[in-house]
C-alpha cells in the first residue's frame, strides 16, 4: 500500500509538471505539433483524472490515519484536488470569453506579441493575429495595435514581425500601430496604453493563459 502510494504520487507530480511546461514552453512551429503537444497534456489531465484520482481515494481510505503515507496522501491528493479544479474552471472561464462578441465600435485592437524565431510567426502568435484580422474586417476604421520588443537574441522585434504578417493578409501598413520596446505582459499593456487616446474603446487581443490581466484594460479576450 505505500508503494502504491508513492508511486501514484510520482504519476502525479509528472502529470502535472509535464502539463505546465506543455503549458508555459510554447516555442512550437508548427500548427500540427502544437495539436500534438495540445493532445498529449489532455492526455495526462485523463490520466489523473482517471487514474491519480481514484487512487488517491482509495488509498486515503485504506491507509491508517494520521500515518505518514496517509499524511502525504491526504497534501499531494488535496492538491491534486485543488489544481484539477482550478484548471477546470479555467477551461469554463476560456470557453466562455470565446463566446464574447466584440463591441459594436472599436477605435483600437491590441494585438499582445509572443516569442517569435527567425522571423517566424509561432501558432499560438498566428492565432492572435488571425482573430485580429478577423475582427478588424467588420471595423477597418479602427488601428491594431502590435506590442513586442525584440526578445531572445531576435533581429527584428516581435511588433514588426508581426505587423509584417498583418501587411501580408490584407491589412493595410496605415492602420498598424507598432509598439516595439515591451518584453512581458505589463510591458505590452503599459506601452500600448500611451498609444490609445482617452476614452477610445479597445480590444485586447492575446491567450487564454493571459487572463489575469483583463482588469487592467477593457476588452474581449481570445
Amino acid at each position: 500500500m505505500i508503494y502504491l502510494n508513492l508511486v501514484n504520487e510520482l504519476i502525479c507530480a509528472l502529470c502535472w509538471g509535464i502539463t505546465i511546461r506543455l503549458i508555459l514552453v510554447r516555442h512550437l512551429n508548427s500548427e500540427t505539433k502544437a495539436a500534438r503537444f495540445n493532445t498529449f497534456a489532455l492526455v495526462l489531465m485523463l490520466i489523473n483524472l482517471v487514474v491519480v484520482l481514484p487512487i488517491f481515494a482509495f488509498l486515503l481510505k485504506n491507509l491508517p490515519i494520521q500515518s505518514v503515507s496517509w499524511l502525504s496522501a491526504l497534501v499531494v491528493a488535496t492538491i491534486d484536488v485543488l489544481s484539477t479544479f482550478n484548471l477546470i474552471l479555467f477551461c469554463i472561464f476560456s470557453c466562455c470569453t470565446r463566446l464574447q462578441k466584440c463591441p459594436a465600435t472599436v477605435q483600437d485592437f491590441l494585438v499582445l506579441g509572443a516569442a517569435v524565431r527567425h522571423g517566424q510567426v509561432p501558432p499560438v502568435l498566428t492565432t492572435r493575429l488571425d482573430k485580429a484580422i478577423s475582427c478588424w474586417k467588420t471595423h477597418q476604421s479602427a488601428k491594431i495595435i502590435v506590442s513586442g520588443g525584440i526578445v531572445q537574441k531576435a533581429k527584428e522585434s516581435e511588433a514588426e514581425v508581426m505587423a509584417a504578417y498583418l501587411i501580408a493578409h490584407g491589412i493595410p501598413a496605415r492602420k498598424i500601430i507598432r509598439e516595439n520596446k515591451a518584453l512581458n505582459t505589463w510591458q505590452n499593456l503599459a506601452f500600448a496604453s500611451q498609444l490609445i487616446k482617452p476614452q477610445e474603446t479597445v480590444v485586447v487581443v492575446t491567450s487564454d493563459f493571459l487572463f489575469f490581466v483583463r482588469e487592467l484594460m477593457q476588452g474581449s479576450w481570445d
